[in-house]
């Protein structure tokens, strides 16, 4: 017998392409929640492996009005490690997501298993009537995307995505001064990130392979990790990328040494609006205790390091330097730890209150769609546009050497 749920997911996954580029707003002002201010929300968390154990589980114990009644992992090693932090709320145990989501009493679901597997248990858990909180990536491909989307435009709860960074303190203090003007108009945002990513041959045997390390599973670090700054540079600049060049591939830790399928260095060119650019480079090839990061906006009127917090501005030629530390708030905590509670903290009072999270499906859409498009160009080597994205999908290949 087919419920409406197996009609209604059938449906969605089987509908057209993605709308148009510029994202939806979602109204969530009509929502309503059975529960007052002061009961206890009752949430279910799907995947308890590292960030589900480590970050989520923690982080809800520090809510006194919020109660972990489920877990699941298909892994029962994970689950008694999550139990040895929460089992004092005595949560259900479940190896099938499908199961936690029948669970009756529950009002919300943290997803927090390998990107691969977002889509489905997002959308379930919506129609489902859950709001739901999922970590980054929300999804691995535009027609996930478009599933998503579907999903949530027609959900009881609110959605929101872990791009912890839109709740760092830090992080808004420095946009809100970009975009008060302090170095005048955007033109050019400069990112480096290279670490180590795995051990060279003959220091103990090649690295047992994750999912992070399957393009199927994680959709490449383009979408697993640069997502964020992905995330950031859109914040920053206000906009998307219009189109998108790079190049990238396996230089270090190839296929049958090391088991992994995702780049190990790529770079790119987003074009945004405006004649605005990001220049994007990214590695695992550093050596132990040598790394290059670098996060500068540079704009008419200066430029602002983001890592050193020093601001400068633009001196014509003889003039002295102009250079402007600014200062933190000694009362912010550099620790992402915080940045996930302030996270939940907003997807709790959107629950409550049915307003729009500040890290909504909206920044989530435009946030996978940019990193779609990074890692389409990089992979097909050439010039993509936001509309070829759109019309083409960016389905996973391999890196071509």
């Amino acid at each position: 017998m087919k419920t409406k749920l197996d009609i209604n997911r059938r449906d969605f996954m089987r509908k057209g392409a993605l709308g148009a580029a510029v994202p939806m707003i979602l109204n969530y002002a009509h929502r309503s929640f059975a529960k007052a201010a002061n009961e206890t929300l009752n949430v279910g968390v799907i995947g308890t492996g590292g960030r589900g154990r480590n970050a989520h589980l923690r982080t809800l114990l520090k809510f006194s009005d919020v109660k972990v009644t489920a877990i699941c992992d298909i892994r029962k090693q994970n689950l008694d490690k999550a139990m040895e932090i929460v089992g004092s709320q005595n949560p259900k145990t479940y190896r099938n997501y499908e199961e936690l989501i029948r669970q009756k009493d529950l009002d919300c679901v943290f997803v927090a298993t390998p990107p691969d597997q977002h889509k489905v248990q997002i959308c379930e858990s919506l129609y489902a009537g859950y709001s739901v909180y999922v970590d980054k990536p929300m999804a691995l491909t535009v027609t996930d995307c478009n599933a998503i989307e579907r999903a949530v435009k027609n959900a009881k709860g609110v959605f929101i995505v872990g791009q912890q960074l839109r709740y760092s303190p830090s992080h808004r203090r420095k946009i809100k001064l970009i975009h008060d003007g302090e170095i005048g108009k955007v033109v050019l945002i400069n990112i480096n990130r290279f670490g180590g990513g795995g051990r060279l041959p003959g220091s103990g045997g090649k690295p047992r392979k994750k999912w992070i390390l399957s393009i199927e599973q994680g959709g490449d670090h383009v979408l697993e990790y640069a997502v964020h700054w992905f995330d950031y540079c859109n914040w920053v600049l206000q906009a998307h990328p219009i189109r998108a060049a790079g190049l990238g591939g396996q230089a270090l830790f190839f296929n049958e040494e090391y088991d992994r399928e995702t780049m190990d260095h790529w770079g790119l060119i987003f074009e945004y609006p405006g004649n605005r650019r990001v220049f994007y480079t990214q590695g695992s090839l550093s050596a132990p205790g040598f790394d290059r990061t670098q996060d500068v906006v540079y704009g008419t009127e200066g430029a602002f390091d983001l890592n050193s917090n020093k601001l400068y501005g633009r001196v014509g030629v003889g003039e002295p330097k102009r250079e402007l530390e600014i200062t933190e708030d000694p009362n912010d905590d550099k620790d992402e730890s915080v940045w996930d509670y302030l996270c939940c903290k907003d997807f709790f009072e959107c629950h409550r209150t049915g307003k729009k999270p500040f890290a909504d499906f909206d920044v989530a859409k435009t946030t996978i769609l940019t990193a779609l498009l990074a890692r389409k160009a990089v992979y097909e080597q050439r010039v993509v546009t936001w509309d070829d994205l759109l019309r083409e999908g960016a389905p996973v290949k391999r890196v071509e050497q």
